[in-house]
């Protein structure tokens, strides 16, 4: 049975259904503005008479703040208003929050940072960041504010967050992506809760979600996470930094066509290489207008939590449709995703008897929801959504479907029509509909007119096809200001919802004839001029790619010595997707900088698969496209599984959509390849040029086609894939590749270890100047004691390793050497008991270092590897690389200090390929060992670079016992570490009293 964490609102009733009260600046595109601050009934805020009156969280009041004067309440609307105003009132309790407005844009003057120049080439100046911003100033990154106080030409999030306005020069929008693992209703939620969605950054880390408790994943303990939220021309430059222990990650910036940025895309080994676990990656491009979203691309992570909204907004008189809405809010976004109870790796590839098939448990709106156990019945009373509205005017609202299984999403608002005007960023002539159905990866922007009377209306996200099999929703609260918190009518419910009344995206996918019921997205018309090249009767090149699943027979795929992928679906089937035939395998290294390394075998495509590939053909499937050709494309589903469409993301580009539909022919009951290059030849797939939509993400009808045109113009190898989750995972992938490795900007050239040279295109660590005094005998030419490390692997062979009765410890490393590692010949085993508090209970024979070696101490040397350090000393370390593994650099760092580095790079003797500690010895005696004492930098880990060596300085000031450790966990766990004791006990202050004790417990044998 599940376990239902229910988020209790005592005496709230009104607050069971997940009303928070919210503080909502309410602003129009050209800057008026007006406050609406809606009030909990009953709540505990003191009530000043009116709706206009700021308010802070109900929960405030009941929860204990941390006793820091950097605490602030969660609130909501204060870095995410569009546009800035002057000054915004605070929540009581919090500090004043200047908009980034607060100095006027005449005021401002253009920076003389030539960086920002060439980030921004084709505008005189960037406009000067808002040193007032409350984000500059708020320590919950110090990796963020360090970054925007370092570099002076970054705007804040929140000042980046502003209505746009022709002539207003472009920004540098900086955002700091910290990823790691986290849980929902963790030990945050006793702290704060959050009262604000879709915010550029938050003071709140608590996750709540639709109230049951699992692990997460999340950004800037988020979800979603920030919202990036810039104007058009706007350089947006996001600093990724992956605290998730053992995964590796990249973030797609979904609907960005990364034109000049293709390196930037975020697809593992198409664009980049994955970040690793404690790496940072510093994403840059410059955004399209319109509403995008970002989501990891690797793995099912994006399942688990790594997802949140982009909005490129521009000047009204770029939009086309702006004369429709009088607020484009960035409160109104709203992010709609599914959401399962458990790790979404714990459905693949899939289980047979229990919680069998991918369908979600529950879904989200803008992270938060509500969740009724259907064994027990118990409901979850976590917040919902609440969007609030001023009668009489007119709202820009941008859905976003961030779903990641095939479930359809279908979004009704009770009592309001709908007007579309926006799909995936591109601008459509308006059509009023009362529904809209949207698929994973697909955007819908629409104008709610606040014409009905003031009250609270249901918004209903049902869904559908597999989703309907648990009856998965979710509701959230369209409100009125000044009005009650609480819809009149009760709660739609899946089999009784809101009356569906016009549907925009059917899934009948009849789009061949107009009709009342409904509007295809073929049927849209494009609000943006045509390049008329796309709209000929024939275009340069076409490609049909038909895509279905192949089934493995069970006998077939669980051969001894074979590994195949698969998904087993909610029938039990076993499968894997091909598109054409194949099924897609990541290429060993990424296609956009390293394609040289590739072995061209790796890739294939329908005319040009390998010679003995099966049924099941698995190779990198890439097609190729001559650059600035018209292509067409035909996507014919052979899945022809019911209630199944599939939606189709292409990288780098928005297409035409030319047509929709199913086979003409009621004869033929199941679509195919063959049939559709009949239809084609005949004149019988349906195609309109008349002012086709542009889109980036298009539902192919089951057992139905879709027709795309667009111009390839955008060099680069591009994505193109269905965005269900567990259908990338299995193959229902292809590349693009648009031009040649000519047509593109060049490749970023990695940073070597060579470091003890000036070089014009790095700065190595040593080489950078502390800001701070330094102790001056520290620099002395002489330190007190100097101690050599070199560290290195040892590798067993298997008849020593495997011996019976030994049991060594050891790592397989990626080429199947058994090893372990060494620091001076000592690989590291942990005492019994901790030498901190109980240093007399250890035996000391346990100790040992260089110097001090057990007699018996083989090769594979393990014991407790202590150094003795006298107190005050200043000491003098070199660390030398001797595992001299190309591409791999140790970071070692130091518990208890921070160290000097003084010296860091290799060999200079040309005749030497592999530094050992005779040579490092030897240069030292000849003083040329790299040291510069001009203001070296203060750290606690660096990087030793591989075959190299790098100079540490540090006053042992600080008695202890101080790990001192390579940072790689599997480099830890087999030895590579070592205790600095600096110091005596006499040192050291007493051990607390009753503090816990540990050790071996091996009473005497009792023989009666």
């Amino acid at each position: 049975m599940k376990k239902i964490s229910l988020f209790m609102v005592k005496d709230k009733p009104d607050l069971a259904a997940g009303l928070l009260s919210d503080y909502t600046l309410l602003c129009d595109e050209w800057g008026g503005c007006e406050t609406n601050v809606p009030m909990a009934s009953g709540s505990n805020h003191e009530s000043f008479g009116h709706d206009q009156t700021p308010a802070g969280s109900w929960w405030s009041s009941h929860l204990t703040e941390p006793p820091s004067k950097n605490f602030y309440q969660a609130t909501h609307g204060l870095l995410q208003t569009h546009p800035s105003v002057p000054s915004l009132k605070p929540v009581a309790g919090a500090p004043a929050a200047p908009g980034p407005s607060a100095l006027p844009l005449s005021s401002r003057k253009s920076p003389t940072v030539s960086s920002a120049a060439a980030l921004n080439s084709g505008f005189p100046s960037i406009a000067n960041p808002n040193p007032r911003s409350p984000f500059r100033h708020l320590d919950f990154s110090t990796s963020a504010t360090a970054e925007l106080r370092r570099n002076p030409s970054l705007s804040a999030p929140d000042e980046c967050a502003r209505a746009c306005r022709e002539g207003e020069p472009p920004r540098i929008c900086y955002y700091h992506f910290t990823v790691e693992y986290y849980t929902v209703l963790g030990a945050a939620c006793q702290v704060c809760t959050p009262n604000a969605t879709n915010t550029v950054w938050s003071h709140c880390q608590c996750v709540l979600a639709d109230g049951v408790e699992r692990g997460i994943l999340t950004v800037n303990r988020m979800i979603p996470g920030p919202s990036i939220q810039v104007c058009e021309n706007d350089r947006v430059v996001i600093d990724v930094e992956n605290h998730m222990e053992g995964m590796e990650l990249t973030i797609h910036w979904h609907g960005i066509w990364q034109r000049g940025t293709q390196y930037y895309d975020g697809v593992p080994f198409v664009t980049q290489c994955p970040i690793q676990q404690g790496n940072t990656f510093r994403y840059q491009w410059t955004g399209n207008a319109g509403t995008h979203f970002w989501h990891a691309h690797t793995g099912l992570q994006k399942l688990d939590g790594l997802y949140g909204s982009i909005v490129v907004r521009q000047p009204p008189s770029r939009d086309p449709n702006s004369h429709l809405y009088d607020f484009d809010l960035t409160t109104h976004i709203m992010l709609v995703s599914d959401w399962l109870h458990e790790d979404a790796a714990e459905r693949y590839p899939g289980r047979l008897a229990v919680n069998t098939g991918q369908d979600p448990e529950s879904l989200l709106i803008n992270g938060k929801g509500q969740f009724r156990d259907p064994n027990t019945g118990f409901m979850t009373n976590t917040p919902l959504e609440i969007f609030t509205i001023t009668p009489g005017r007119r709202y820009r609202f941008r859905m976003i479907n961030a779903f990641a299984s095939v479930c359809p999403a279908q979004v009704t608002i009770e009592g309001h029509a709908l007007t579309v005007i926006a799909t995936d960023g591109e601008p459509v002539h308006p059509v009023q509909v009362n529904t809209i159905i949207s698929f994973s990866g697909e955007r819908y922007d629409f104008v709610i007119t606040a014409d009905q009377p003031v009250g609270a209306y249901w918004i209903q996200l049902r869904g559908l096809g597999e989703c309907g099999i648990k009856r998965a929703q979710q509701l959230a609260i369209l409100r009125y200001a000044r009005g009650p918190y609480q819809p009149a009518s009760p709660p739609p419910t899946y089999d009784v919802g809101l009356p569906q009344g016009v549907v925009m995206n059917p899934l009948d996918a009849q789009c061949n004839v107009q009709r009342d019921d409904a509007i295809c997205v073929s049927q849209l018309k494009n609000a943006k001029e045509i390049d008329r090249a796309l709209l000929q009767d024939k275009p340069d090149v076409k490609i049909f790619l038909p895509f279905r699943f192949y089934l493995y027979r069970p006998e077939e795929l669980f051969q001894p010595n074979t590994y195949n992928r698969f998904l087993v679906a909610p029938t039990g089937d076993h499968v894997i997707s091909l598109i054409d035939e194949i099924s897609y395998l990541s290429a060993p290294a990424p296609l956009l900088s390293q394609y040289d390394d590739i072995n061209p075998e790796q890739f294939c495509n329908g005319d040009n698969r390998p010679a003995d590939c099966g049924a099941n053909c698995m190779c990198t499937h890439k097609v190729d496209i001559p650059l600035n050709a018209i292509v067409e494309v035909v996507l014919v589903d052979e899945v022809q599984q019911p209630n199944l469409s599939h939606p189709f993301h292409l990288h780098g580009y928005a297409y035409n959509v030319i047509g929709i539909g199913r086979s003409p022919d009621s004869n033929v009951k199941k679509i195919n390849l063959k049939h559709a290059l009949d239809l084609d030849r005949r004149g019988l797939l349906h195609r309109q040029y008349n002012l086709p939509p542009l889109k980036d993400t298009i539902a192919v009808p089951n057992n139905g086609y879709v027709v795309l045109r667009f111009r390839a113009d955008n060099p680069g190898f591009w994505l193109f894939h269905c965005h269900f989750l567990f259908h990338i995972v299995i193959g229902m992938n292809l590349i693009l590749q648009v031009g040649t490795h000519a047509d593109l900007p060049p490749v970023m050239n990695p940073l070597d270890a060579v470091c003890n040279v000036p070089r014009p295109d790095a700065v190595c660590v040593s080489n950078l100047r502390n800001a701070k005094k330094a102790d001056k005998a520290v620099l002395s030419e002489r330190p007190d004691v100097k101690i050599f490390l070199p560290f290195r692997f040892y590798f067993y062979r298997v008849e020593e390793l495997f011996t019976p009765n030994t049991y060594n410890k050891f790592l397989v490393a990626p080429g199947g050497d058994h090893l372990i590692s060494l620091i001076d010949e000592i690989s590291y085993v942990s005492p019994p008991s901790p030498m901190l508090s109980q240093i007399n209970d250890i035996p000391p024979e346990q100790f040992c270092n260089g110097d001090n070696r057990p007699p018996d101490c083989g090769p594979n040397c393990m014991c407790t590897h202590k150094v003795d350090i006298p107190l005050n000393a200043i000491v003098e370390v070199v660390l030398v690389d001797e595992v001299q593994q190309e591409n791999l650099s140790h970071p070692f760092h130091l518990h208890g200090h921070a160290f000097h580095v003084i010296g860091m790079g290799r060999s200079p003797d040309s005749t030497v390929k592999k530094i050992n500690l005779r040579h490092t010895l030897d240069l030292d005696r000849r003083g040329l060992l790299n040291r510069q004492f001009n203001l070296p930098p203060l750290k606690d880990t660096i990087a030793v670079p591989n075959n190299g060596y790098v100079v540490l300085r540090f006053r042992a000031d600080n008695p202890g016992y101080w790990l001192f450790h390579c940072h790689f966990q599997f480099h830890i766990v087999i030895g590579m570490n070592l205790v600095v004791h600096i110091g005596t006990h006499a040192d050291l202050p007493p051990v607390p009293p009753n503090f816990p004790r540990c050790g071996n417990h091996i009473p005497p044998i009792k023989y009666n």
